[in-house]
């Protein structure tokens, strides 16, 4: 039986994945910003909906993330989220590529699978941190 989780919880736990995913999202995204101001205006403006795209990602993994928060400390639901974050998050993010020549969709399924397998290790990896990310 699943134990009960109180709103206030649940709501905190969402704030913490949020605040995580954006974090996470703009560490990443810091060397691609400060290379794109460095490279003059059109290019700064030109990553502005890229970021965009990017943080919003951040945010909406955050939310999942924070909702399941409490079966993270569970080795397959920390797999479960881990695997489905990254295989699509790098899919997506191929699906954007230029394959010069080769077919989108073979790219997209190699990235899939590559994030897939990325992020349930990372899922993997976390649930065996739970206790000192304060999680059980």
């Amino acid at each position: 039986m699943r134990p009960q989780v109180s709103q206030r919880t649940r709501r905190a736990d969402i704030t913490w994945g949020v605040r995580q995913g954006l974090a996470l999202t703009a560490i990443v995204l810091l060397p691609a910003a400060i290379a794109s101001v460095g490279s003059g205006r059109r290019q700064a403006l030109a990553f502005l909906p890229i970021a965009a795209a990017y943080l919003a990602f951040g945010g909406l993994s955050g939310v999942l993330v924070g909702i399941a928060r409490p079966q993270l400390v569970q080795k397959r639901a920390a797999v479960a989220v881990g695997a489905l974050l990254g295989g699509a998050g790098l899919g997506i993010l191929l699906s954007f590529a230029d394959p010069q020549g080769a077919s989108r969709a073979s790219l997209i399924a190699v990235g899939g699978v590559l994030g897939l397998m990325v992020g349930a290790w990372l899922g993997w990896w976390a649930s065996k941190r739970a206790d000192a990310w304060e999680w059980r």
